[in-house]
């Protein structure tokens, strides 16, 4: 009986685990991932590793919400920008 519980809790662990990869594999990687509109204005952070664009608008349900996304090059913070300036604005 131990011994089956065990390997339930191991089977949940993993499966867990599987999980997790297939979020980081599914990650927002554009701002028309998450937002369908945006503000005016967005942030850029600056990091020892890359940058963060913040952007926030609306999304498909209408509801105000934020886009983070970290990236590691310039070039793919300006294409996230060209994004951002191309979509449509919150009234």
């Amino acid at each position: 009986m131990f011994k089956k519980k065990l390997q339930h809790k191991n089977i949940s662990a993993i499966v867990n685990l599987r999980q997790q990869e297939k979020t980081m594999v599914n990650k927002i990687t554009k701002i028309a991932d998450k937002l369908v509109k945006v503000n005016e204005n967005f942030t850029v952070n600056m990091y020892d590793n890359g940058f963060m664009l913040e952007v926030s608008g609306r999304n498909k349900k209408d509801d105000y919400a934020t886009a983070k996304i970290m990236v590691t090059s310039i070039n793919e913070l300006v294409d996230l920008i060209r994004e951002t300036a191309e979509m449509e604005r919150v009234d």
